[in-house]
Order: structure tokens, then C-alpha cells, then sequence
């Protein structure tokens, strides 16, 4: 089952089996009925080593910005797509 980590959930399956992304950061209530997602920076989860272990284990599929149930879309996209560029930078 999931931890809440993607980190570990990555590490645990490994990348080469994965071939999807979702990038959403959450507020941390995994599986409750008040769990949310938030943009990402600003809530629980590692964005950055998630992406590191995509890009360590040679991902190149999709990733898609999360922004479902966010108010603030564009905003959500944004944050998105610096964790994004960041991870990149380390990267080349």
C-alpha cells in the first residue's frame, strides 16, 4: 500500500515500471475525506526527490501538473512547472 511518500513508492517499484505522472503536492490526510491536493511546494511531499528518482532511473514518459480540486489553477500549474525546471537544472 501506499505511504503517503512517492519517494519510497518509487524506490519500491522502481521507474522503469512506471508510466504516468501526476505531480501534486497533498496536505498530507492520505485516503481521508478531507484530503486535498495542493500546489506543489506547499504541502507534504518531496517534489524534488520524486522527480530526482524519475530522472536518476531514466523516466522519459509524461508528467502532468496535478491541479484537481486546486482554487488556484494557474497558480498550481506555475509552482508545477518550477519543480519541474528545477529538478532539470540538476540534471544537465
Amino acid at each position: 500500500g501506499s505511504t503517503g511518500k512517492p519517494e519510497v513508492m518509487l524506490r519500491e517499484l522502481g521507474v522503469q515500471h512506471i508510466g504516468h505522472v501526476h505531480l501534486t503536492d497533498t496536505d498530507g490526510t492520505l485516503f481521508g475525506p478531507t484530503s486535498k491536493h495542493l500546489p506543489c511546494g506547499e504541502g507534504h511531499c518531496d517534489i524534488a526527490a520524486s522527480l530526482d528518482l524519475l530522472w536518476e532511473g531514466g523516466y522519459s514518459g509524461w508528467v502532468m501538473i496535478d491541479g484537481w480540486m486546486i482554487e488556484d489553477v494557474y497558480r498550481a500549474a506555475s509552482k508545477g512547472k518550477q519543480a519541474i525546471d528545477e529538478a532539470l537544472v540538476r540534471f544537465q
